[in-house]
């Protein structure tokens, strides 16, 4: 007759207030912990007071596009997603082309 256990771990009183903590030595953790402390170093330095980084990033951001913008051919800055359109049409042309040759042409 197999002897079972008298206690199971499943009958361990639970601990009040217990929170997952994961080990910072893991090295299957190293790039969360890395990304969450650098999460948090960079919550704290905006918290900091700079001042002003937002419309600096912003006015770089805006003359980086100027320079983008400049570099297209003339009549060329559209909206940029007209060509989808063409694509698409071609596309379904050739899965139609595509059926009609696997299964027969039914009108």
């Amino acid at each position: 007759m197999p002897s079972t256990p008298s206690r199971s771990p499943s009958k361990a009183k639970p601990v009040a207030n217990s929170k997952l903590v994961l080990a910072q030595a893991n090295p299957h953790l190293k790039a969360a912990h890395q990304r969450r402390d650098s999460a948090q170093l960079s919550v704290a330095s905006g918290m900091s007071g700079g001042g002003g980084s937002d419309a600096r990033e912003r006015m770089i951001a805006e003359k980086e596009l100027e320079r983008m913008q400049a570099l297209l051919p003339p009549g060329k800055g559209g909206s940029g997603l007209v060509h989808t359109g063409q694509i698409a049409d071609a596309l379904y042309g050739k899965w139609v082309e595509g059926m009609k040759a696997k299964f027969g042409e039914k009108a």
